[in-house]
Formats: structure tokens, C-alpha cells, sequence
């Protein structure tokens, strides 16, 4: 089976590049160079590029996409609009590609922000609203990149499913992210802080998990919405796990967030069944 993967070199991406080049043909699609083989070199952001690359047929036919490339937000861009507006553009762009190169199925890799963060079980039906989360324009990107590939793929025979994924962590993950960040405190003062007394659930997958959930939607066919994750567990029990061996003190402060969002995954579990399967 050929497919096209974009977002092939980020964290998530280049994970799933490695694990479904295994027994299938991937065609790679960047925006900076560097990956260790062939790779097609395209920012879907830019639209001019996207309309030259489907004018002078760039990208060979595939019968599946599974579509990783969005702009993420960082603690310092929050707060930026540019965020909604690019993944829109990048939305826009997957599905006009998807059209021109014939492909049978699209999956795309959504996110559990798009989910208001607030105590609860939320399944697939859940209300939609991230804005009482901080991350509000990226939550709001991922659900109108679903609205808008919807929208664009409406008139075709393309098969759509979306991924609205737990937070990935593993080897590679950006420093950013909560674990990196309490492994250089840990590292460097001998304390994990947890805010909200480490009372808030975090939903979480490991990066390898995660591929093999992607890959078990690229070979078979379920199409709709599934909420995708694995563990769930409080940041007091995170930052445990990361303290191996009590070498350093695990502070907690009472301010902060103790919203018990917990993402229901019995659809998945369901459908797909044993997804870590080697």
C-alpha cells in the first residue's frame, strides 16, 4: 500500500514513518528537509506552493493519507491567532492533495483540546468548546481542521477519520512538554512541582502506542471520530513515575488547576480492539 504521510519529520511523524515503511510504501511530505530518505518538500500554509505541486502532479497517486502536519502551539503562542489561520490553510490543502492523488481514505491526527478541560468523561458526542482551556486556538484549530476537512472532502468517495489523540509523550517529545520539564527540575533542583496538589488527571499515550494506533487506521477501514489515548493518571502519580528511585522531593501546590478530564476510550477499545499489538 502507498501513502502519504504528512508531518513525516515531527515527533509524532517520524514514528509512524518508521514503523509503516516496514511493509509499506511511504511517500513523505515536509516543510524543512531532513529526513534520512526520499521526501517531497511542500508547506501547506502556502497555498501558491500547494496549487503549483497539484498543477504539476508532485505527489504520486496513494490510497491513503494520514495527515500529521499542523502548527502547535508553544507556552509563548498561545495566545496567536496565526495558529487557527495556518492549520486551516493546512487543512484546506491535505484535502485538495487527498482529491488530486485518488486516495481511498484520509486520517487525520486531531486532539482531545478540542474538549473543554473540565471534570467529566468525554466521549466522542462530548460538547465540543475549548474555550476554557489555555491552549483554546489550538484546540479550535484541530476541531475546524475536522470541520473544514469534512467540508472539502464532502463530494468524494474519500473515507475520513479523525484521531483526536491524548497527549504523546516518549523520546523526542518537544522540552516544552510536562515531562521533560519535570525531569530537568528533578535534574537540576531535586524537586517535582505539581500544581493543583497533583490532583489533575492527565490523558496520556506513548509516541510508539500512538503509531501503532495510526497504523491499525491506515490498514483498516474505520471511518468517524475516536477519542485515542492509554493511560490516565493524576500529576502527582506523573511525576512518581518520573522520581525513579525518590532521587529528588515532590512539592505540591495547592494552586493551579484539579480538573479530573478523564477522554473515554471505549469506542476505540471497541472497534479496534488490542491497538498495541506488535
Amino acid at each position: 500500500m502507498k501513502i502519504l504521510l504528512t508531518g513525516a519529520n515531527g515527533f509524532v511523524g517520524n514514528k509512524v514513518r518508521e514503523l509503516l515503511s516496514k511493509d509499506h510504501e511511504v511517500i513523505s511530505l515536509v516543510r524543512r528537509p531532513g529526513l534520512p530518505e526520499g521526501e517531497i518538500l511542500l508547506d501547506l500554509s502556502d497555498e501558491a506552493a500547494v496549487a503549483r505541486a497539484i498543477e504539476q502532479k508532485m505527489i504520486p497517486d496513494c490510497g491513503v493519507v494520514i495527515h500529521l502536519a499542523s502548527v502547535t502551539a508553544t507556552p509563548d503562542s498561545i495566545h496567536d491567532l496565526s495558529i487557527l489561520f495556518r492549520n486551516a490553510t493546512i487543512a484546506k490543502s491535505t484535502a485538495l492533495i487527498a482529491r488530486q492523488i485518488n486516495a481511498a481514505k484520509l486520517i487525520h491526527v486531531s486532539s482531545m483540546a478540542v474538549y473543554p478541560q473540565t471534570d467529566g468523561l468525554f466521549s466522542e458526542d462530548a460538547r465540543v468548546d475549548p474555550s476554557v482551556n489555555n491552549d483554546c486556538i489550538y484546540g479550535l484549530s484541530k476541531f475546524n481542521a475536522e470541520v473544514l476537512l469534512n467540508f472539502f472532502l464532502q463530494r468524494s468517495n474519500i473515507q475520513i477519520s479523525h484521531l483526536r489523540m491524548a497527549i504523546v509523550y516518549g523520546e523526542g517529545m518537544p522540552d516544552s512538554r510536562i515531562i521533560p520539564v519535570m525531569r530537568k527540575e528533578l535534574e537540576e533542583a531535586h524537586t517535582i512541582t505539581v500544581f493543583g496538589d497533583g490532583e489533575r488527571l492527565i490523558n496520556q499515550i506513548e509516541v510508539n502506542k500512538a503509531a501503532r494506533v495510526i497504523r491499525v487506521f491506515a490498514e483498516e477501514d474505520h471511518p468517524g471520530t475516536f477519542n485515542i489515548g492509554d493511560e490516565c493518571l493524576s500529576m502527582e502519580a506523573l511525576a512518581i513515575s518520573i522520581n525513579v528511585g525518590g532521587k529528588g522531593r515532590i512539592v505540591k501546590k495547592p494552586e493551579g488547576k484539579k480538573t479530573r478530564f478523564v477522554l473515554d476510550l471505549s469506542k476505540m477499545r471497541s472497534r479496534i480492539g488490542d491497538v498495541y499489538r506488535d
